[in-house]
């Protein structure tokens, strides 16, 4: 598009009045030909288009003129005009632009300093401008500036908004009101932050609601003042009631874990008769394993339950009376149903959530319910997080006894020396727990399990890189083969005696020492030893034992996997058990591993050795279940007023009823059986073997001064005199451990 542009002329003017008439109309009035009226004044009209060379603009129109130059010659952006009496160069850049000599352009002129916000760069000269509006509207944390959304710290208001108003951009602002529905109860408020209004409780983690109060206390003192926990309480179920009451979901929790079960997932399980066979029904566990301590829990429960978190039996006479865990119908009316109190009222709390300094303690003779010295609302007044004296109150005294089976009350409150976690405070959650009360952990003796623990968890796949001066990396190269336990646990059972041998078959003969138990002292193997320690090595009702302590583990090729000893697996056990040695003796359960397999590492057991009931039928042998618990049972007999041992002819009669029954009771053989002492005629009946089960080891870390290897004492391991078993795990290996000598 062309633009006529208007200039003043070198030429004389004249006065002209503006009129109504259009411009056309006024110039030919008063301005005439080549000229127009502005402002008042007739001004010559320049040429356009402009006028070529060797011509010159008169009144509008291109007239030739001789050639006419400006001396000296005009510089860049400028003209020579020679439309007046003397040519001159005219600046052709404008108000708000300069000249570029370079590019001999006329440029807009910059602002210097920088214009700042809400101004804008005009003509050289920073000038206000109205805000830019950004779309779409910028989303929280930004802010529009200059039509761009920006991120930008968020404004705080100070002081805090009051109650209906919001904090927006720094400035508190009435907003409408937001309300909960249903409205918040005692010790909530209500969240209006989100999509919709949520009620949220205002205590923090170790406290919780006092709802008499409206006020946050601390779950100790929650506890201690309520007023439904001050009893009398007739029966442990009558606590729960209260205590579920608040926690339903927690109960239900706990009653779908393994603690309650005793039987889950076992992912890492294979077959004793088929190694190779996987075994993760969801079905096994503690109520279907077989061990060589107390054996088995079928026909025993009443007695196994003290170490059950539940409340079993039923205040109703007339309604079973069984595990807390067998229970499966409520009804407090009709009698078909098995339970005639709410089965989330089995749940017994207390053993783990009572302070042990209230004396809360459960009957062992009375499936799990509270013992008749416990001040039961005292316990209830009394909770506190589980600590190690909780979990100890069945873990310590497992098998039948303190440090039975794998751990003891030497870890309720051990020093550093004894082991390194629970020395310096750590408690059983601290690596075990996990949500919904279900608990990590898992092992040969123990292969039902909601996940393992692992030293990597904690001290990552390299823990002594970094750490130990020098041999760091190379300590960690050790991991490839050796499982951490190894070396870090170079003893076990370092604070008391452990138990490692349970001999049942001569179990009976109270007339030996005192009552029928025998107490001698012995050395730290076991061993009689005037100067050792006292330990019980015969109890008529159990049989012989032998203790020991600060005790070197066994050790064995383990990939993680296990297999163990349930009561429906059957083999022929016919050759089996019948040598003390070791390899000769009927295998409980064991790792699974071996030196060729690269996921394998040498991993520590305790070794458990025992002798026990088996039945012997060819292929269709199995290790017996036994009735040790009630009427007419092993104990019930041998424990009863006036009995008095005669003959093993006598006992053996009576196992034969022990196992009859507790076979029955485990679904060994049918309903009705009667299981008779092995005759080498028939090739059938039940028999004394030798048995031997392994327990991991993870417990009683060592301070790791004491570690082999510790100090540079690589000789622990790699001499002709190893620490670990080295020729036996190596065996058949053309090349053994750097350092080892075995015998030829």
């Amino acid at each position: 598009m062309r633009i006529r542009l208007f200039v003043f002329a070198t030429v004389a003017v004249q006065a002209c009045s503006p009129s109504t008439a259009p411009p056309e109309k006024q110039c030919a009035d008063f301005c005439g030909a080549g000229a127009v009226c502005l402002d008042g004044t007739c001004v010559p009209l320049k040429c356009e288009p402009a006028c070529g060379a060797g011509q010159a603009c008169e009144n509008g129109s291109c007239r030739p003129v001789p050639a006419i130059t400006c001396q000296p010659a005009c510089g860049p952006c400028s003209s020579c005009d020679s439309t007046g009496a003397t040519p001159v160069c005219v600046d052709l850049c404008g108000t708000g632009t300069t000249c570029n000599t370079m590019t001999k352009q006329c440029e807009p002129r910059a602002c210097v300093p920088a214009c700042g916000p809400g101004t804008a760069c005009q003509n050289g000269v920073c000038t206000p401008v109205p805000p830019l509006q950004c779309t779409p509207a910028c989303g929280p944390g930004t802010a529009c500036q200059n039509g761009v959304c920006t991120p930008v710290p968020p404004l705080q208001c100070t002081p805090a908004c009051g109650p209906g108003t919001a904090c927006q951009n720094g400035v508190c602002t009435p907003v409408p009101q937001v309300q909960c529905s249903p409205a918040c109860g005692p010790c909530e408020v209500c969240n209006t932050m989100g999509a919709a209004p949520v009620c949220q409780s205002t205590c923090g983690a170790g406290s919780a609601c006092d709802t008499t109060r409206n006020l946050c206390v601390s779950v100790a003192e929650l506890h201690a003042n309520a007023a439904q926990l001050r009893g009398p309480f007739a029966s442990g179920y009558a606590v729960t009631a209260q205590c579920v009451a608040c926690h339903q979901r927690q109960a239900a929790d706990f009653m779908a874990t393994v603690h309650w079960t005793w039987r889950g997932p076992t992912p890492q399980l294979f077959s004793i008769t088929n190694p190779t066979q996987a075994r993760n029904p969801g079905t096994l566990g503690k109520s279907t394993l077989i061990n060589n301590f107390c054996v088995a829990t079928a026909s025993n429960d009443k007695r196994c339950d003290q170490c059950h978190a539940g409340y079993g039996g039923d205040p109703d006479p007339a309604r079973p009376q069984k595990s807390a865990r067998a229970y499966s119908v409520f009804d407090a009316v009709d009698a078909g149903a098995d339970s005639s109190i709410p089965l989330a009222n089995r749940v017994d709390c207390l053993v783990c959530h009572s302070d042990p300094t209230a004396g809360y303690s459960k009957d062992p003779k009375n499936f799990g319910n509270p013992a008749a010295t416990s001040n039961l609302a005292l316990a209830a007044q009394m909770i506190i997080k589980p600590t190690r004296t909780n979990c100890g109150a069945c873990h310590f005294f497992a098998g039948g006894g303190d440090n039975v089976k794998l751990m003891g009350s030497s870890l309720k409150n051990p020093p550093v020396a004894i082991d390194v976690h629970m020395g310096r405070g750590m408690d059983c959650a601290d690596c075990h727990a996990q949500s919904g009360h279900r608990f990590k952990g898992a092992g040969v003796h123990v292969p039902v399990n909601n996940g393992r623990v692992q030293c990597t968890d904690c001290h990552g796949a390299s823990p002594h890189t970094g750490r130990v001066q020098s041999t760091g990396e190379q300590l960690d190269s050790h991991t490839a083969k050796l499982a951490c336990q190894t070396c870090h646990i170079p003893r076990f059972s370092r604070g008391q005696f452990g138990k490692t041998s349970w001999d049942w078959s001569t179990t009976g003969n109270n007339s030996l020492g005192v009552a029928g138990v025998v107490t001698t002292k012995v050395n730290d193997l076991g061993a009689p030893d005037p100067a050792g320690t006292p330990v019980t090595t015969y109890d008529f009702i159990k049989g012989t034992f032998v203790w020991q302590r600060n005790i070197a583990p066994a050790y064995a090729w383990s990939n993680g996997t296990t297999v163990h000893m349930t009561t429906t697996d059957k083999l022929d056990l016919t050759m089996l058990g019948l040598g003390s040695d070791d390899a000769s003796r009927i295998n409980l359960g064991s790792p699974l591993g071996a030196r060729t397999d690269p996921a394998s590492k040498i991993a520590p057991y305790k070794l458990m050795r025992g002798r026990q009931g088996v039945f012997i039928d060819g292929p269709d042998s199995f290790v017996l279940a036994q009735n040790v618990f009630g009427p007419n049972s092993l104990w019930g007999v041998l424990q009863a007023p006036g009995y008095a041992f005669t003959d093993q002819a006598t006992m053996d009669s009576l196992w034969s009823s022990v196992f009859s029954r507790g076979a029955v009771a485990a679904a060994q053989v049918p309903a009705g059986t009667t299981l008779t002492k092995f005759s080498a005629g028939t090739g059938r009946g039940w028999d004394w073997r030798n048995t031997k089960l392994y327990l991991d080891l993870n417990h009683e870390v060592a301070p790791k001064s004491q570690a082999l290897g510790a100090a540079g004492a690589c000789t622990d391991c790699h001499s002709a005199t190893p620490k670990l078993p080295l020729c036996e795990l190596y065996a058949g290996a053309t090349q053994k451990p750097w350092g080892v000598t075995c015998p030829p």
